[in-house]
Order: structure tokens, then sequence, then C-alpha cells
């Protein structure tokens, strides 16, 4: 038989966390403001939110999952909420910004820009988010 060293409330706190960043990245799928405004509000004295904004769902971030459809409105939420406008998809190298760009969402861009995300890091190819948008348009264009 095998017994688990964590105590219940460790596992239980777990849980919460995948929970929440569920819930998190499903409204953020139906770029549903007011939900991700509740879910990345604190609802404890602290102040802070009992689960970090920048967790992974299957290697994405919030943010990243945000401006890749560009949700300029989810991803100013997820901003003030302290989402790291940097952090990459360990896999591809990718920040919220390579994602909107590639996308073409203009105004994410700028809003992830206003929040002080740095339009010089590259991903695992060693291209900037601007690199890989003028990239996939020019491919875009040469196709027509």
């Amino acid at each position: 038989m095998c017994y688990s060293t964590e105590s219940s409330g460790a596992i239980d706190q777990r849980q919460h966390q995948r929970r929440a960043i569920r819930q998190l990245h499903d409204a953020i799928s139906r770029d549903d403001v007011t939900l991700v405004r509740q879910l990345t509000t604190p609802t404890s004295g602290s102040g802070r939110l009992d689960y970090d904004v920048d967790q992974c769902l299957r290697g994405v971030t919030a943010l990243q999952a945000a401006a890749r459809r560009g949700f300029v409105d989810v991803c100013r939420c997820l901003l003030a909420a302290g989402a790291e406008p940097d952090r990459f998809d360990p896999a591809s190298g990718d920040t919220a910004l390579h994602a909107a760009a590639t996308a073409g969402h203009v105004d994410t861009v700028r809003a992830l820009l206003d929040a002080r995300a740095d339009a010089e890091v590259t991903d695992s190819n060693g291209a900037t988010a601007l690199g890989v948008a003028a990239q996939v348009f020019y491919l875009n264009f040469c196709s027509l």
C-alpha cells in the first residue's frame, strides 16, 4: 500500500490551484473579462491571489493564451493582476508578445509593450516578436 507523505491540506491547496488555473483559462477562451477579473481579484485580506496567475496550463500561461487570441481587455486584466509579460513557454521560447505579434493583434501588442514587455526577448530560434510577425506576414502575402 502507498501512503502520501504530504498532508491533505497541501494536496487540497494544489487541487484548488489547478482548478483555479483551469477556470481562468476557460474564462479566457470565452473572452469573459468579468469572470477573469473575478478570478484575479484576491479574496483574502492578504491582498494576494492564492494561486500563481503565471502558472501554466499545458505549457501556456493565461497571458499567452489571451494574447494569442487578441483579447486585449483580458490581457490588461491579467497584467493588472501581476501576470509577467516576459514569461516564456519553455518549449518554444514564445512570450505573450510573440503570441500576439505572430497572430497580428496590434492592440494586444501595444498593451503588452505599455506593460513593459521586453521587445528584445528572443524565442528558441533567436527571433524577436517583431521578427516572427514579419516572417509570418511576409509568408501570408507570398501565398496570395
